[in-house]
C-alpha cells in the first residue's frame, strides 16, 4: 500500500503553488482537503481537482479511517478546526506544520504585538494596547494551577500542546525556525526547508535590469508594522521626502492609513505617491522594477515574496535588524542593509550598481529556484515516505 501525504488547509491562494509542488514530487499520492463551513461552499483561490476536496471540520478526524499508518499529514496554517485531528493523529503519523506567520506572530500571548513598533509610530498612531487582562490572566493560568490541579486549559495553553505535537515545522529559513521555536518553547519540531513560492514563481529570471530606478518605496501594506511614521521621519532629515516616494497601501489597517495620510498632509511639503488600489501582479511588478531604495522597518518576518522580488529587480533594500529575514540574506550573502544602522543619507542617495544586481540576483536565483527547493524537500520526505512503507 502506498503511503499517502495528505494536506489540510483552508482556502488559501498559496495552496496552488504547494500542489504544484508536492504534485510534481509525489503525484497521485498527495490528497488535498481543503476547510469550508459547508461542503456546498465554492472555492476562491484552491482549484477543485481529483485530488482536492472539501471538509468541513467535524468530519476531519474520519480522514484517518483509511489512512496507512506512518503516512504524512501537512496542515498549512494552523487553524483551530484542525486540533483534534492533530490530537488524534500524532502518535501514528508524522505531522508536518507549514507555518504562516500569524498563528504566532499575531498571538498576544505568544508575542507582544509592541515589540513590533517603532518610537515615532508608537507615539502617533493609535495602537490597541495588546497587554490586555485576558492575555495577562492566561498567562498566569499555570501558576493557578498549582492551586488548582484540575482548572482546563485555557486556549493558548492548548494550542502550545498541539504545536508540541508536530515533527517538523515547515518554512523557507533556519533563522525563523529558531526565533518561533524560542517564542513558544518548543523542543520536539524539527527544520523543514519549504517554500510557497520559488522565484520563478515570484519574478521573471530572464529579465532584463530595468534602467533608471527612480522610486524610494517605504513598507509593503498599510499594516502599522511597517512603521511607516518612523521612517518617513528619517528620511525627512536628508530631505529625500520630495523624491518619488511611493507607499503601497492598498490593504492593511483602516484607521492606521487614515492616521498616516493626515500625518503626512501635516508635515510633509511634498506628499508620497499612494498605491491604494490592489494591482494585478503584471501591473504591480511595472513600479517595483523602478524602485531604487526599498525601506521596509518591520521588526519581524513580512512582505517576504515582495522583498524577494525588489532584490532580484535591483532595489537597495534596507530591513530591520530584528527582523529575521535580513539575518537570512545576510547568511546567503545577499547585499542587503540594516535599517537602524545604514539607512542614513549616503546609502540613501545611491542604488546597486548593475554588478552588486547581478550579485544578488546570482544569489537569489541558487538558493530559491524551484528545482533546488524540490530537490531540499524530496531529500527531507523521502526517508519519512521510506518509514511508511516498512511498515
Amino acid at each position: 500500500m502506498i503511503p499517502t501525504i495528505l494536506h489540510i488547509s483552508q482556502d488559501e491562494k498559496f495552496i496552488e503553488s504547494a500542489k504544484h509542488q508536492f504534485n510534481k514530487l509525489y503525484g497521485k499520492q498527495n490528497q488535498y482537503y481543503i476547510l469550508v463551513k459547508n461542503k456546498t461552499d465554492s472555492l476562491r483561490y484552491v482549484k477543485k481537482d481529483v485530488q482536492t476536496h472539501k471538509i468541513e471540520a467535524e468530519n476531519l478526524v474520519s480522514l484517518l479511517d483509511n489512512l496507512r499508518l506512518g503516512s504524512i499529514l501537512i496542515f498549512h496554517n494552523l487553524p483551530t478546526a484542525t486540533y483534534s485531528l492533530v490530537d488524534k493523529a500524532h502518535e501514528n503519523y508524522t505531522l508536518i506544520w507549514i507555518f504562516f506567520g500569524m498563528e504566532v506572530y499575531n498571538d498576544h500571548y505568544f508575542y507582544s504585538q509592541n515589540k513590533l513598533f517603532g518610537t515615532y509610530t508608537k507615539k502617533i498612531a493609535p495602537l490597541k494596547n495588546t497587554r490586555t487582562k485576558k492575555v495577562f490572566k492566561n498567562k498566569l493560568r499555570p501558576y493557578y494551577r498549582l492551586i488548582q490541579p484540575n482548572l482546563p486549559l485555557g486556549p493558548q495553553e492548548h494550542k502550545k500542546k498541539i504545536m508540541e505535537k508536530f515533527d517538523y515545522i515547515g518554512l523557507l529559513y533556519r533563522e525563523d525556525f529558531d526565533n518561533i521555536r524560542r517564542i513558544v518553547k518548543l523542543k520536539q519540531p524539527e527544520h523543514l526547508h519549504f517554500s510557497y513560492y520559488p522565484i520563478e514563481k515570484i519574478v521573471n529570471t530572464k529579465s532584463p535590469i530595468y534602467q533608471p530606478k527612480d522610486i524610494i518605496l517605504i513598507g509593503n501594506s498599510g499594516h502599522p508594522t511597517s512603521n511607516h511614521f518612523d521612517v518617513l521621519k528619517r528620511i525627512d532629515r536628508f530631505k529625500l521626502i520630495s523624491k518619488n516616494v511611493v507607499l503601497p497601501i492598498s490593504y492593511g489597517n483602516a484607521p492606521y492609513i487614515k492616521n498616516l495620510k493626515k500625518y503626512i498632509e501635516d508635515n510633509i511639503t511634498t506628499p508620497p505617491t499612494y498605491l491604494e488600489e490592489f494591482l494585478p501582479l503584471k501591473e504591480y511588478n511595472k513600479w517595483l522594477v523602478r524602485v531604487s531604495i526599498f525601506i521596509l522597518y518591520t521588526k519581524r518576518q513580512q512582505g517576504v515574496g515582495n522583498t524577494i522580488a525588489l532584490l532580484y529587480h535591483g532595489a537597495k533594500v534596507f530591513l530591520s535588524k530584528h527582523n529575521t529575514f535580513y539575518h537570512y540574506l545576510k547568511r546567503l550573502g545577499v547585499l542587503v542593509f540594516c535599517y537602524e544602522t545604514q539607512c542614513n543619507a549616503k546609502e540613501l542617495s545611491e542604488g546597486l550598481t548593475p554588478e552588486q544586481i547581478l550579485h544578488n540576483r546570482k544569489i537569489l536565483y541558487q538558493a530559491l529556484n524551484e528545482q533546488h527547493l524540490l530537490q531540499s524537500l524530496a531529500q527531507q520526505l523521502q526517508p519519512l515516505l521510506e518509514d511508511a512503507k516498512a511498515d
